[in-house]
């Protein structure tokens, strides 16, 4: 048994684009996600590339609820020295999967939260998977 005991953090990048032809409804809509993240520890960093999509609900003209999925790679996935502090992913292929809502304070800015699940969804021999809470801004180009 490894003992998994680093502290992970992540800074994201995210670009999202939101497709006139996304649209479903006035209220509900769909948009790819493409992401460029930075994997930091005390001993290591590593990137991570990733791509998938997203579904969006506009509850009112300010509150946005959504839902993104998708799949990212790590460039390293192995952090710190085995027997002592040691992370293991498993693997480069990971899986992600975001909740979250953001409240448009005014015409191009929003802040909001989200939650993240990024896991190998058992491809590989271990599978500790990373759980972690996002407060963000975001503006609209």
């Amino acid at each position: 048994m490894i003992k998994q005991n680093v502290d992970i953090n992540l800074v994201e990048c995210s670009y999202l684009m939101l497709l006139d032809s996304g649209d479903i409804n006035d209220s509900w809509y769909w948009y790819p996600v493409g992401t460029l993240g930075l994997l930091v520890t005390n001993s290591d960093d590593g990137f991570y590339l990733g791509g998938g999509l997203g579904l969006g609900w506009h509850i009112n003209d300010n509150i946005l609820i959504f839902s993104e999925g998708g799949v990212d790679w790590f460039s390293d996935y192995q952090y710190g020295e085995r027997g002592k502090a040691y992370k293991n992913y498993g693997g480069p292929w990971q899986y992600f999967l975001k909740l979250g809502s953001s409240y448009k304070f005014s015409t191009r800015w929003r802040l909001g939260y989200a939650y993240m699940h990024i896991s190998n969804g058992l491809r590989y021999e271990v599978n500790p998977a990373f759980d972690g809470h996002s407060v963000f801004l975001s503006f609209k180009f």
